[in-house]
Parts: structure tokens; C-alpha cells; sequence
């Protein structure tokens, strides 16, 4: 069964393994806090913690909130990536103390992502380097960015280069949301200058994003990039084109590629819709399951009202062409 526990709002969660027990962190904001307005519960967001068992989710409580330091606003997506000692934290947070900043859709302080580490899922503390300040700041108004839009970081490791998936846009009026990347030797310093998933451009803003590589015959594989947009989010172009404009989890899916491959990929194809009406949809082990889970929240029911919580796993397939859909 879905999970939406009556007292808070729940949205955009991501998940760690601990052996084979599956651990989900999320965004969460009391409904009396936010008097019942879905809309005010991003000021409000802390990190929750909850515990796959064989009943469905057993919520642990709050394990992540915001200083009084650089990130006092309230805490944003991030995800949990396992090193060989310890768990590491990557999240999003903003800074009271920085000035608001026009965007086409509203006025928003710069988001910053810091880190946090812990031994057992369940402690956290920030490391040293981002106490004062975010390990991955905002690069401002360079590179042709917003200077707003930095945020939902997914770090993984392909070869011996750890990759920071980050949600940014471009600084212009329509189509600019992108996937940016920054590149780490050792999780704690991060190449200075992103770089930008190469694809077409035709949505307002890529949320949430989740990148893989997954093999598709014996000598070839194929990456993906999943992530989430509204309906409003998709462009004009888009739209022209008749492909699914719905709020939901999208894909791109690359060219089969050599195994020996390596760094990122151009997408040359239009992204396609994976699941309407699921947000910040992120597969469980997709590199090598043969039918993934895919999680998220619902993002609104029949009346357009919001939902959230984490949703009933849906299990996708892979076709030959690269396709994904689902299996059940």
C-alpha cells in the first residue's frame, strides 16, 4: 500500500541499502505547520527516515534539519551514496542571508548542496568543510546559469570518477531546464566548472534527477537520465511536436555504446513519459535488476488535490529498443 501518514506532508524521497534492508529519507512538513497548505510546506521541510519490513514503511522520525549556519532555511532533495565506512548525505539548502533572485516562475534565494556523513543511517553530522559553507555552492550567474536553480543532487560513481547530477537552469525565458554535472576523486572536493547533459531542450526545469548505465547486450550499454516536470514545465517546441506534456517522471535514454565507453553521453532523442502523475520517480538498482522498482509520490487525485507520501512500487521492463515501461 501507498504511504501518506495524516499528519505530514510527505514528498520527493530517495533510498539507501543497508545490506538488504531499504532505507527512504524524504522531505517532510507538518500539516498543522503549514495549516494545511500543501504550498507552504517547502520553508518547512526537514529530512524524515523511514524502514522497509514486510508491513510496508515503519517511520523512524526526523533525522535531518537545517542550522543556523548556511543552510537555515529548511532542507531540500538530496540522496545517500555508501562509501566503504560510512554514509554520506548530499542535500539541498538555501541561505536567509542571500538576496531573492527573479526567475520566469518566482522569486527564489540560490540553492546550495552540503554534506553530511554517518555510520549507520541514522546520525547524521555535517562534515567540516560544509558546517560554514555548501561543498557544492551555487556557481552564480556563470556558465550561461540562472543563479537560482542548483538542487536535488544524485552522486554516483562510474569508473574511478564520482559524478554530481545537479537540477539547474540555463538564463533565458523558456526550454532551459538542464541536468548539470560536477566530478569528485574522492566525495569531499568537486571540480569548480559543471558541465551539462548534452539533450534537447524542452522543459522549464529537469527535477529530481537519477542517471544510470545499464547494459543492453554483451558488448553494449546504454545510459539513462530520469527526472520529473510539471505539466506547465513542458516547452512550446515540445508541445509542437504532439509528445506527452503531463506532470510526472520522464526518461532519456542514450545509443547503445561500447562497455569500455566512458564519461556522459549526448541524448539525442526526445524524452519520454515513464509514469504520469508520479514525482521524483527514482528506480531501485536499475543498472542490474531485471524488473526495477519504480518509487515516487502521487502527485495530486481526481480532484487535483496533492497527495505524496511514497507510492506502491511499480516494476518496469527494459525493451530491446531501450525503451522502459511497466511490467505490472
Amino acid at each position: 500500500m501507498p504511504w501518506t501518514p495524516n499528519d505530514k506532508f510527505i514528498w520527493d524521497a530517495w533510498y539507501a541499502w543497508e545490506d538488504d534492508k531499504l532505507h527512504a529519507f524524504y522531505l517532510q512538513a507538518g500539516r498543522d505547520e503549514c495549516k494545511h497548505d500543501p504550498e507552504a510546506r517547502h520553508n518547512l521541510a526537514s529530512v524524515g527516515h523511514a524502514v522497509m519490513n514486510s508491513h510496508g514503511w515503519r517511520e523512524v522520525g526526523t533525522t535531518f534539519t537545517k542550522s543556523n549556519r548556511w543552510d537555515d532555511v529548511a532542507i531540500w532533495t538530496g540522496c545517500v551514496i555508501r562509501a566503504p565506512n560510512e554514509y554520506l548525505l548530499f542535500y539541498t539548502a538555501r541561505n536567509s542571508r542571500e538576496a531573492p533572485i527573479d526567475t520566469p516562475s518566482e522569486q527564489q534565494r540560490p540553492q546550495h548542496i552540503g554534506l553530511a556523513t554517518s555510520p549507520d543511517l541514522h546520525h547524521w553530522q555535517r562534515v567540516p568543510n560544509s558546517v560554514e559553507a555548501p561543498i557544492i555552492p551555487n556557481p552564480g550567474k556563470q556558465f550561461g546559469l540562472d543563479g537560482v536553480a542548483w538542487r536535488d543532487p544524485y552522486v554516483v560513481k562510474f569508473g574511478d570518477k564520482f559524478y554530481a547530477f545537479i537540477c539547474a537552469r540555463l538564463e533565458q525565458e523558456t526550454e532551459c531546464g538542464i541536468v548539470a554535472y560536477v566530478i569528485s576523486n574522492d566525495l569531499r572536493q568537486w571540480s569548480g566548472e559543471p558541465q551539462f547533459i548534452q539533450c534537447p531542450m524542452e522543459f522549464y526545469q529537469m527535477e529530481v534527477p537519477q542517471v544510470f548505465w545499464r547494459q543492453s547486450t554483451l558488448c553494449t550499454k546504454r545510459c539513462y537520465v530520469i527526472f520529473c516536470a510539471q505539466e506547465k514545465d513542458c516547452s512550446a517546441a515540445r508541445r509542437a511536436k504532439n509528445l506527452a506534456c503531463e506532470t510526472g517522471t520522464y526518461y532519456l535514454q542514450s545509443d547503445e555504446l561500447p562497455l569500455d565507453y566512458e564519461g556522459i553521453p549526448t541524448f539525442t532523442s526526445s524524452a519520454q513519459l515513464l509514469m504520469p502523475n508520479l514525482y521524483a520517480g527514482k528506480l531501485l538498482k536499475p543498472e542490474c535488476d531485471e524488473t526495477p522498482a519504480l518509487l515516487g509520490f502521487m502527485w495530486a487525485d481526481a480532484a487535483g488535490n496533492f497527495v505524496g507520501g511514497i507510492s506502491d512500487p511499480v516494476r518496469v521492463r527494459f525493451a530491446d529498443d531501450g525503451s522502459i515501461f511497466a511490467a505490472n
